[in-house]
């Protein structure tokens, strides 16, 4: 499984007809996670006229929410989630802060504004593909883990390395390519190789 999301948290900033539209966007995980960082935003932004969002979870969760927060129904949270959907994005939590600036949008002008807000800060956002994956450790002797290094035909990340009398190696590898990469590593040991799997998650390459 593998989806597209985004691995940095990012504010951005629109304004029109002095209204201020303030978009958290961030990877969030769950439901329950939502609830934290919606929490957060309106402590930070008390005295905030609106605090809409939109949600979409994990593949697979068919989690996903959004809300108006107070506005005219339909013009601040659909937008937002069809801004997510637009770009195909999964994982993701936008919420945008208002600020009313006295000038009243309407609202075709209200959906319009939401949107464009969302759009514009996923727009600056880092995209990337998140596949779920097996996180494996074991250790090589120097010179085969140089030979594994330079092997750039299998998707694979190391995400630890510890140096001893050998490498000791956490490597995130994409499930569907498990097999391969353990027959690489059994290729450069020749079959002296033993390898623990100690999770299971999604990891971005």
């Amino acid at each position: 499984m593998r989806f597209e999301t985004i691995s940095n948290k990012l504010r951005h900033e629109y304004i029109i007809k002095k209204s201020r539209f303030i978009c958290d966007l961030m990877y969030c995980s769950s439901l329950e996670n939502v609830k934290i960082a919606l929490n957060n935003i309106k402590n930070e932004f008390p005295d905030a006229t609106h605090h809409c969002y939109a949600y979409i979870g994990l593949p697979g969760s068919n989690e996903f929410e959004f809300k108006d927060d107070g506005e005219p129904s339909g013009t601040a949270g659909m937008p937002i989630l069809n801004a997510l959907k637009i770009n195909g994005l999964e994982g993701v939590l936008a919420v945008i802060t208002r600020y009313f600036g006295g000038i009243k949008l309407g609202a075709t002008g209200l959906s319009a504004a939401y949107a464009k807000a969302t759009q514009e800060a996923i727009s600056k956002a880092k995209k990337v593909e998140a596949i779920y994956s097996l996180f494996l450790t074991f250790s090589l002797d120097y010179s085969t883990f140089e030979m594994l290094k330079a092997n750039k035909n299998l998707t694979y990340d190391i995400v630890e390395i510890d140096y001893g009398q050998e490498v000791n190696i956490t490597v995130a590898v994409p499930k569907e390519n498990f097999e391969d990469f353990k027959n690489l590593v059994y290729g450069l040991t020749s079959s002296q190789f033993e390898v623990s799997i100690i999770k299971e998650d999604y990891h971005y390459y």
